[in-house]
């Protein structure tokens, strides 16, 4: 059991980040959480600035663990950079410390694939059915985890396997893409170097299930696509009323304006007016839901 201790930046809001719709697989244990950092299980402790991470992990836990929770993002120039309105400034100071995520592209493909016409627990109760029925077994501190199961595991389960973890209709997408990415047909390695419009294309065109948001989302949470700017219908209202006087505004047309408006911060700028428009809710996952359970 490997053990690490990462000092956070001021200000890092590790729960409103974790639970903020990004990530999937993290749930409350106690006063910690737990979940998966390079699809290996992991408990995480936070007493003031000070993270307490352990897990069976092999390689470098801490830099993984400051990779994944991107603790080196220059927040006060980001938070100047969106400062474009008083509305976003409040947004942010608001919310402030919420950061980004730096997951694994599969995982996070198919969370996205999931996410259509679905809400935050309804995602992570499919994740988790899929991870307990396709994933590798793992021990962790004396419990049974499953991680997340690899492409190949995935193009070859069946559907009705698949459809048992409440995907429904997105089981086909999900198995089609599994398969696309397993042959190689889209290589998300390759996807992430590329320039973000072209990217968000060969997502789209190359994935079944894969729309420009839930493109958009890869992009952002697991490609380091900063100027990706996801549209769901939260982010499509607060841009409607806070920039549109509350006229309808297309998702297409939300999505060139963030991006404009915003520029290379817009993903940023996306996380917290879809924060600000929910409400600031924190769908905290209580241990009964926990990944290692």
């Amino acid at each position: 059991m490997q053990r690490a201790v990462l000092e956070l930046p001021e200000p890092y809001a590790l729960e409103e980040t974790l639970f903020s719709g990004q990530a999937f697989r993290w749930a409350r244990h106690g006063r910690s959480v737990e979940g998966f950092l390079e699809n290996q299980p992991v408990r995480v402790t936070r007493r003031g600035r000070s993270l307490t991470v352990r897990g069976r992990f092999e390689g470098d836990l801490e830099g993984a663990v400051a990779a994944y929770l991107r603790v080196s993002d220059p927040m006060g120039q980001i938070y100047r950079d969106l400062g474009k309105d008083a509305r976003i400034r409040a947004a942010t100071e608001r919310w402030s410390g919420l950061h980004l995520l730096a997951q694994q592209p599969f995982e996070t493909t198919v969370s996205f694939i999931a996410s259509s016409a679905s809400n935050i627990p309804k995602i992570a109760r499919s994740i988790e059915k899929l991870c307990r029925s396709l994933g590798e077994k793992k021990t962790f501190d004396g419990r049974r985890a499953h991680a997340f199961p690899t492409a190949s595991r995935l193009a070859r389960a069946d559907l009705a396997t698949l459809r048992g973890c409440e995907f429904g209709y997105r089981a086909r997408y999900i198995k089609s893409a599994a398969r696309a990415v397993a042959e190689g047909q889209v290589d998300l390695d390759r996807v992430a170097r590329m320039p973000t419009d072209r990217a968000q294309e060969t997502l789209v065109e190359g994935l079944d299930g894969v729309g420009p948001k839930v493109a958009a989302c890869v992009l952002l949470f697991a490609m380091g696509k900063d100027d990706a700017f996801p549209v769901d219908r939260w982010v499509q209202r607060c841009v409607s009323e806070w920039y549109f006087d509350g006229a309808r505004v297309t998702p297409k047309r939300c999505e060139a304006w963030g991006r404009e408006y915003f520029g290379p911060r817009a993903g940023y700028a996306q996380q917290y007016l879809f924060h600000e428009r929910r409400g600031g809710r924190v769908r905290s996952r209580p241990a009964s839901r926990a990944p290692s359970g």
